[in-house]
């Protein structure tokens, strides 16, 4: 990712790409911004989990050539390669930079600029998954292994890495690193690129030996290139001092030619009073050289006011140069006391913990470096002062400054193999400018072919074909009269339909009257008006209907009807004797009947009247016991389950239901109501009890059920009968 920074150390810009979980040294930072490129940069993260990364140094990329702020300022450019420590956690990093005393912003080398926060996101991996066990053996071999690397160590079988200088006597693997002095003044870190690599030196020649070793750090070109622009600056500021110096000469120059234009002014004012008074032929000349006076006076005001101006930027310029070349001068000196502070060459002196550096700072510890293992704070000791966080890895060196002995802290060795060159980032850049130049032309494309509506409107010419043909139908169609669509509108068959509508019979509001109906329905209501109201109780003297009741000991009657519709009567041993016509002797019609004690009138020549079929079923279908399941049943609030299709006819929530299916769901029931067309209505999916609108059901024929017995049981265990 590419991200611009402002010399206020606000980013301007972050060209994001896609960095994931678990990658490790494959992606990298590059900050842009109006720095020195010799500037130490760093940078720290805040992780998605909340931790904090302490900063580290990033590396340097030189100039970026033709990439200049408003003001002229070249950009530098620095990279940082994501280690696997930034992208375990998955979710938003925010990141943080830290400029060092960069040149041309503060003469103090202990200042630091931080810039504005930025995020990035780190997309979502697979968790990580760790190899199997090993066995104790694996173990033993690693111990082993541990154990003779100590040794080594202990020996100095490594004396030859990074933290001594080159030996011819050493063996280097590959990509060992080691510090080579004798090239130019300074030295040079140099990387093996060959394993066994022995008696082979660095530099032959004064070139790299390319076959056996490439050039990491360059001492002699970083010196080189911060000297010439020390060089730089006390030019330019011995360059603003002339451009001053000849700014005020300039101002003299023009402080003198107002001055003569003032002379030049008075004269001509002269000579024009003079011509007035000597003639009056001379009066409209004499008016033009009065005119001609006052124009050259106060063109000489002009020059007077331009000329303190320019005095007044001569001296603010002459103040800049002074101030750029004190500037120069400190940055001169401050250079010259780092390098005659060292005393020489580094001298590395191995790693060690911050508590180990000696106590203090002294001669016989000049020019040499640490390798600090663990984090620390400066204190009064250090160069930088007091109360500066420093992270682990970084070298500290003892140098001589202002006749002091100081701690200095160096930054460390980067890799710059992994790292985008100059020539990519360029591209990049370029690459990026392009689809931006390319977004804006598409924008201003899409702005230029943009419809200006009119002021009176968007006429029916600039519409769609089809928008057109819309509104040429929305003209033609009906428009509804304010008062409502008149009967003529409407189509013949609708008016001849509200004809008869209009003709038709009206039902009063207080119900139909006899009148009204046809004179069959009128013979029928009087009929029924006429018709018998209720069946009287048979007695002695009237015919009537028979209340059957249970027969007891108390009753008196020969003949009866019990309360199941049977006829019963008394028996001869009971002392009762049923003679008919008593009194009577020979043949002849009943006309009485006695029943012990008593005599019974039957009236003769009465109407016989017959009970019709349906009236003879509907008197033996109230005699008949009703079905105990048929009738109206409301589900408990809990149901226990059962596993069952039940084939019955019901109705619930006003619909018809040929069965119920019911088995377990989760820690409830499922109760389904069948169709005949073979869909269902779900009752309950799970719950304890069905569902309200299902919860009542009308039960009206069980003919059907092959499992009455299970059903039986199941519904009077899970219902009540209403």
């Amino acid at each position: 990712m590419i991200l611009f920074s402002d010399a206020n150390g606000t980013i301007q810009a972050n060209f994001g790409t896609p960095v994931y979980q678990g990658s490790a040294n494959s992606n990298a930072i590059y900050l842009i911004a109006p720095y020195a490129p010799a500037a130490s940069v760093m940078v720290g993260f805040q992780l998605p989990d909340g931790t904090a990364v302490a900063p580290v140094a990033m590396t340097p990329l030189n100039a970026v050539p033709g990439v200049q702020n408003a003001g002229g300022t070249t950009f530098a450019g620095w990279s940082y390669v994501l280690p696997a420590t930034v992208t375990a956690k998955y979710g938003t990093v925010t990141a943080q930079f830290f400029f060092y005393a960069p040149t041309g912003q503060s003469a103090n080398p202990t200042s630091i600029i931080a810039t504005s926060a930025t995020s990035f996101q780190i997309g979502r991996g697979a968790a990580a998954v760790l190899p199997d066990t090993p066995d104790a053996d694996v173990y033993e071999s690693i111990l082993s292994n541990l154990a003779q690397l100590q040794t080594d160590l202990n020996g100095g079988y490594y004396g030859a890495r990074a933290i001594f200088p080159w030996s011819n006597g050493a063996t280097y693997g590959a990509n060992e690193i080691t510090f080579y002095p004798s090239i130019g003044t300074y030295g040079a870190f140099v990387q093996s690129v060959v394993a066994g690599n022995t008696n082979n030196a660095p530099y032959v020649g004064g070139a790299i030996n390319s076959a056996y070793w490439k050039e990491v750090v360059n001492f002699n070109t970083i010196a080189e290139e911060y000297f010439q622009q020390v060089q730089a600056a006390v030019a330019q500021a011995e360059s603003a001092a002339s451009e001053a110096e000849s700014s005020a000469q300039a101002a003299a120059g023009s402080a003198t030619q107002s001055a003569g234009s003032a002379a030049e002014a008075a004269q001509s004012a002269q000579a024009a009073q003079t011509s007035a008074e000597a003639a009056q032929v001379w009066e409209e000349r004499a008016a033009n050289f009065s005119e001609n006076a006052e124009n050259s006076k106060n063109t000489a005001s002009e020059y007077v006011s331009e000329a303190h101006n320019a005095a007044d930027a001569a001296y603010t310029a002459m103040q800049s140069a002074q101030s750029s070349a004190t500037e120069a001068q400190g940055y001169a000196e401050y250079t010259k006391q780092l390098v005659d502070g060292l005393g020489g060459v580094y001298i590395p002196q191995g790693s060690l913990v911050f508590a180990s550096l000696p106590a203090q700072p002294a001669a016989q510890y000049q020019g040499y470096v640490w390798n600090i293992t663990d984090a620390f704070t400066t204190d009064s000791r250090f160069l930088e002062g007091a109360g500066k966080s420093v992270p682990a890895g970084a070298n500290v060196a003892c140098v001589l400054v202002d006749g002091a002995y100081k701690y200095d802290v160096l930054s460390g060795i980067v890799d710059l193999s992994n790292y985008y060159t100059k020539t990519e980032v360029n591209n990049k850049v370029s690459a990026e400018t392009s689809a931006r130049e390319q977004s804006d032309e598409n924008l201003q494309k899409a702005v230029n072919a943009k419809y200006t509506k009119p002021s009176t409107g968007i006429p029916e010419s600039d519409l769609s074909a089809t928008v057109q043909g819309s509104l040429e139908k929305a003209d033609i169609a009906y428009q509804k009269p304010s008062g409502g669509i008149p009967k003529t509108d409407l189509a013949s068959a609708v008016q001849a339909s509200l004809g008869k509508a209009d003709s038709a019979y009206q039902k009063p509001s207080t119900g139909i009257p006899k009148g009204d109906l046809a004179s069959a329905v009128q013979t029928s209501l009087n009929k029924a008006d006429t018709a018998l109201q209720s069946i009287p109780i048979a007695t002695a003297s009237a015919v009537g209907g028979v209340k059957p009741t249970t027969k007891t000991s108390e009753m008196t009657q020969s003949v009866g009807v019990d309360s199941n519709g049977a006829l019963w009567t008394k028996e001869a041993s009971e002392g009762t004797t049923v003679v008919a016509n008593p009194t009577a002797t020979g043949t002849q019609d009943l006309t009485s009947l006695q029943v012990g004690g008593t005599v019974y009138n039957i009236p003769q020549g009465g109407a016989v009247e017959y009970a019709t079929d349906e009236e003879i079923d509907a008197l033996f279908e109230a005699a008949e016991p009703q079905d105990e399941l048929i009738g109206t049943w409301v589900w408990n609030s809990f149901i226990n389950s059962t596993t069952n299709t039940f084939n019955f006819s019901f109705t619930s929530n006003n619909t018809q239901y040929t069965g119920i299916k019911v088995y377990p769901e989760g820690r409830g029931v499922h109760v389904e109501y069948l169709k005949s067309n073979g869909e269902s209505d779900y009752a309950s999916t799970g719950g304890p009890s069905v569902y309200e609108e299902y919860k009542t059901i009308q039960i009206t024929d069980v003919s059907s059920l092959t499992n009455r017995e299970a059903f039986e049981t199941w519904l009077k265990a899970n219902a009540t009968k209403q």
